[in-house]
């Protein structure tokens, strides 16, 4: 029997994605825009994307946090 490393988060997310967990809070926000902002510039993205991708991104989160139960988290993940 050989005993593996694995969690059940890292059979969730493949190699490469990136997910970001936070509570759902309106002020947690800003850190998931800036990664997604991040991921998009490293990845050589122009401007004009970058822009619209984090205003997608702030959009979907705020709509997720104000339906989101009190302790909840905000799960983003980027492949």
């Amino acid at each position: 029997m050989t005993a593996t490393n694995e969690s059940s988060v890292d059979s969730v997310v493949g190699m490469g994605d990136i997910e970001l967990r936070v509570p759902a809070e309106l002020r947690y926000l800003p850190i998931l825009r800036s990664l997604a902002a991040t991921i998009a510039l490293r990845e050589d993205f122009d401007l004009d994307f970058v822009a619209d991708f984090k205003l997608a991104v702030d959009e979907a989160g705020s709509m997720l946090v104000t339906a989101a139960y009190p302790g909840a988290e905000l799960v983003g993940r980027f492949r």
